[in-house]
């Protein structure tokens, strides 16, 4: 049993690294209030995804968790590669009761938060779900 949870936890570090290496994390992992963005793309479509995210935070912090969800899904259309969205649907599901689909959100979020430590709480949520809802 002990090789094959080894197993697992290196085939999941080495997915985490390649889908890491596919998003190239050239640009920054998270987007956080008052710091300065750098982004290699178009302008006008990294604004349109910070408006969603922020519209999403706004909704977050009502407590309209199905909205807040509808607007990070949309700035996941966006921008697939960064991982606060795809935290901020994991709170959002956990808030609403619904831990199977907070727990996959928060595992999207961990695989995409590579080297930014900002998200590692991302990754502690999934693993503490993980081992609540699946045993391991």
């Amino acid at each position: 049993m002990k090789r094959v949870v080894l197993a697992l936890i290196v085939l999941a570090a080495f997915a985490s690294t390649a889908y890491a290496e596919e998003c190239k994390c050239t640009k920054p992992a998270a987007i956080r209030w008052g710091q300065v963005h750098r982004y290699d793309g178009d302008d006008a479509y990294f604004s349109m995804y910070l408006e969603y995210l922020t519209y999403g935070q706004n909704y977050m912090s009502k407590k309209e968790y199905f909205k807040a969800i509808d607007y990070f899904k949309s700035a996941i259309e966006l921008e697939r590669c960064l991982p606060e969205p795809y935290a901020n649907i994991g709170w959002c599901y956990v808030q609403l009761g619904y831990e199977n689909e907070a727990m996959d959100y928060y595992e999207k979020a961990c695989e995409r938060a590579g080297c930014d430590s900002w998200f590692s709480n991302s990754c502690y949520e999934y693993q503490r779900l993980r081992k609540k809802l699946l045993g391991y």
